[in-house]
């Protein structure tokens, strides 16, 4: 349901507690994990998995106060259009509470 012009949030590590909006530019459906290895072989269709991970262009809003280097990491949360309203809430509060669990703790470092 993700297109492009949908809304979006970003959390970045280096600036714990601020919520950066964003629009989605455009989406990738194609994931490294959809090619095989040619043996000649067919795969069972227990070892086909659908694709976990799809690249998301985010256009960002300027904050010039706010920098960001090469290779920031961080949580994004994408809105569709047809999303209910408290499920977007949801998602604000949980984006909004772990960028704030920066400040005293970040398991990824």
């Amino acid at each position: 349901h993700l297109e492009g012009g949908d809304k979006a949030q970003v959390a970045f590590e280096m600036y714990p507690g601020k919520i950066f909006d964003a629009k989605v530019e455009d989406v990738v459906w194609a994931a490294g994990n959809t090619q095989g290895i040619p043996s000649g072989v067919l795969p069972h269709i227990e070892q086909i998995r659908s694709g976990e991970q799809f690249m998301v262009r985010l256009s960002m809003e300027d904050n010039p106060d706010y920098p960001l280097r090469f290779g920031a990491s961080g949580l994004a949360a994408m809105y569709t259009s047809d999303a209910a309203d408290f499920l977007v809430l949801l998602r604000q509060i949980e984006l909004q509470s772990e960028s704030f669990l920066n400040y005293i703790y970040n398991p990824f470092k």
